[in-house]
Formats: structure tokens, C-alpha cells, sequence
């Protein structure tokens, strides 16, 4: 599959209402056709854009930061992915709107689904000796089927996960859920006043009792050792209590111990009968003036476009009047154009 960084507006109307900012991508102005950047910073300073994000803050001293935060494979890029995150949360920081985080920490993220070489998927429970949960996994390959997309098209989408063995924990489908959960059930989410601060390997504590001492660190956690790459920066989170800092923000968290209540909204909207969860999907779309969704489809994971199948699949099975119809265009443009290629 052809691999892209795209920034989309989904569902898009004339109405007022809210502006979707998901970013649930690093920022890859190089890998982007368009120059995404300008957009994405005008809208996070207009009074209706709400953030949401995919990546959890992580502070300092906990070892490696989110993905979308970073990028790996190259110092330059990477550096320049902080610098933009920093713009971002400064353009926001004006906004009375929290940043929303979507996603859970990896311990919260109890499902995985395991990409076979026969073309199907099982889903597994990682916390319990990683067995096979039978109903997920009818479900979730029911709906990979119902899209046309054949066993011998899964083997060849597989790869964009071959780096993490075949296994995805689908978080921006998790993600996507939690935007729902956040605008119909907001108790779900705790609040932080966080400030996201750029951390270079030149970085060095002031605190008397570690003076001098460079802040990167090799970090030990669960038995394994982060060491922080040469030449390479990193995007941390501290508390922050004062008014003025320009990277200040609110942040909105969901509290993990709904995790078995977003897994079972997310499998609710990939089954084929509809239900209360896929009619609240249509009504927050039909709500909002757009959906903007910055995807890096097909890098390193498959989480993004099958994001897009799922919300799609919320259409099906349904009466549609003719402002669903149009949402639904929106995003079956996209998928056309996958299930072209496929």
C-alpha cells in the first residue's frame, strides 16, 4: 500500500459548530504534499477548534516519548517534528479549549491484533497469557470482509506492520472512540495543566542537587534500557501551575479505568447491525463543522485507515438522510482510493 502523510477535512460543512483538530501524526511536513503546517496553526487559534491527540505527554525521566512526538529514523527530521509540536501548542495555548489526549499508555492497551499469514487477524488478550477473544475476533474480520478486502489483501497490508512483528494495537481506532467519549461523556477524563518543553542533548538540570547534570538520561523500565539517540531532541511534559509559560495547556486524560468501555464502543461500531454507539457517531458529525485529521496512512502501522474504515462502517446498515450521505462521501472518497490500489 502506498504510504502517505495527508492532511484531510472530513465532513465538511457550513454551519457554525466545532472545528475536529485530530492530529494523529507526527508532524511530517516533509513526507506531506501540501504544506499542512499554516493550516493546521490559523484553525488551533480560532475559539471553535478543540486538539485532540493521539500521544500521550510523557515527562522527563520516564524514557521515550509518543511516536507521533518523534521520529526515529532521522536526527533532522525528528528535531524539526519537536520544533512544529512546540508551534502547535503555543498557537493553542490562547485557546480556552483543553487539548484532548486520545490515547491510553501501552499498560491501558490490553487488546492486540495479531496480523496472521493467512491473511486474517486475531485479537488477543494481552492479560491473560494472550489468548484469542473469539467474539473480537469474528467481528473485527466480518468487517475487514464486508469492505470487499480479501485474505490475500491483508497479507499485503500486514506489511505496513512488519516492523512491530505483525501486531497493532489500533490506537487511533481507540483514539477515534475517544473523541466520541470525551464530547458524550467528558466525566471520563481527568485534567492536567502540562507544558510541553524541548529537551536537547545540551540540556542541563539547575536544581542544586543535580547541577550540571545532563537531563537525557538512559532510563531503565520493565527490565529493558531507553538510551536517548545522539544529536536528538525530545518532546517532554511538565506541571505547570503559572499563568504565563506560551507551551502551557490543559490537558484532558481519559482515566484508564474505562479502557473495557472504549474496547467495547470500538467493536460495537465494526459490527454490521447498527446501534447506539454508530447512531452517536452520525449525530457528533452531523454536530461539528469539520473533521480535520492530519493521517499517516500506511507508515509503520495500519491503525489510520482502517480509523477511517470504521467510521465509515457507521453508515451502513442504516437510514441515511442527505447530510449523512455527504459525510459518508467524505470519507468513501478515501477508501476508494485504497480499495483501488488493493
Amino acid at each position: 500500500m502506498n504510504k502517505s502523510v495527508t492532511y484531510q477535512s472530513f465532513a465538511p460543512k457550513m454551519n457554525d459548530g466545532q472545528i475536529v483538530m485530530d492530529i494523529a501524526s507526527a508532524l511530517l511536513c516533509e513526507e506531506c504534499k501540501d504544506d499542512f503546517l499554516g493550516e493546521i496553526l490559523q484553525k488551533l487559534s480560532v475559539k471553535n477548534t478543540t486538539l485532540y491527540i493521539p500521544a500521550t505527554p510523557s515527562v522527563l525521566g520516564t524514557g521515550d516519548v509518543a511516536s507521533n512526538f518523534r521520529y526515529k529514523h532521522d536526527m533532522t527530521i525528528n528535531n524539526r517534528v519537536v520544533e512544529r509540536w512546540l508551534l502547535v501548542f503555543e498557537a493553542y495555548h490562547t485557546n480556552v479549549n483543553p487539548v484532548v489526549v486520545t490515547s491510553v499508555g501501552r499498560d491501558a492497551r490490553y487488546m492486540t491484533f495479531k496480523l496472521l499469514e493467512d491473511g486474517y487477524v486475531n485479537v488477543v488478550n494481552n492479560r491473560n497469557e494472550n489468548s484469542i477473544l473469539e467474539d473480537e475476533t469474528k467481528i473485527f474480520n466480518n468487517f475487514v470482509k464486508s469492505f470487499g478486502i480479501t485474505p490475500e489483501n491483508m497479507i499485503k497490508i500486514r506489511e505496513s506492520c512488519k516492523g512491530a512483528r505483525y501486531n497493532t494495537y489500533m490506537a487511533d481506532m481507540i483514539g477515534f472512540v475517544n473523541i466520541l467519549n470525551y464530547n458524550y461523556n467528558p466525566e471520563m477524563f481527568q485534567r492536567y495543566d502540562l507544558e510541553a518543553q524541548m529537551i536537547t542533548p545540551e540540556s542541563k538540570f539547575y536544581r542544586k542537587e543535580v547541577e550540571g547534570e545532563y537531563m537525557l538520561q538512559p532510563v531503565v523500565k520493565n527490565g529493558k534500557e531507553w538510551v536517548p539517540k545522539e544529536g536528538f531532541n525530545y518532546l517532554y511534559f511538565r506541571k505547570q501551575d503559572k499563568v504565563g509559560p506560551k507551551h502551557k495547556n490543559t490537558f484532558m486524560m481519559l482515566d484508564e479505568r474505562y479502557m473495557s468501555q472504549v474496547y467495547s464502543k470500538l467493536f460495537e461500531m465494526l459490527t454490521p447491525e447498527d446501534n447506539v454507539t454508530k447512531s452517536k457517531v452520525r449525530g457528533f458529525l452531523k454536530s461539528i463543522m469539520s473533521y480535520e485529521r492530519l493521517s499517516d496512512y500506511w507508515y509503520n502501522d495500519i491503525d489510520d485507515p482502517f480509523t477511517i474504515f470504521m467510521i465509515q462502517n457507521c453508515y451502513k446498515y442504516c437510514k441515511l438522510d442527505d447530510l449523512d450521505r455527504s459525510i459518508l462521501e467524505s470519507f468513501e472518497i478515501q477508501t476508494r482510493q485504497w480499495l483501488d490500489e488493493m
